[in-house]
């Protein structure tokens, strides 16, 4: 199963963050695409996130997510140890920009 590396862009972050390719396939409940502009800066595999949401899902433990099938309706989920890490990681850093690679 290959695994992945998160390097932070903005601001640059010297130590990368390793992660499953589970965490990989759940980072898009975490990131921020204000609109297709943003969206169209950023590079392949490079994402932005709030770091207000960060602290507050690191705080509550859970996330909020729209259903895929209504999107009037939300269900919260518990976050998983690594999905834990991960904000600790942004929180740490400050990282608001950042870009995932394949490591061996």
């Amino acid at each position: 199963m290959p695994r992945y590396k998160i390097i932070g862009l903005e601001p640059a972050v010297e130590e990368p963050l390793l992660i499953s390719a589970t965490l990989r396939n759940q980072l898009n409940y975490f990131v921020t695409n204000k609109s297709p502009e943003d969206e169209a800066r950023l590079a392949p595999n490079e994402f932005k996130i709030d770091l207000l949401d960060v602290a507050r899902w690191a705080e509550s433990g859970t996330i909020r997510m729209v259903s895929p099938l209504d999107s009037s309706h939300f269900a919260e989920a518990e976050l998983s140890f690594e999905q834990l890490d991960f904000l600790d990681w942004l929180l740490a850093g400050q990282i608001k920009r950042f870009r995932v690679e394949e490591t061996v």
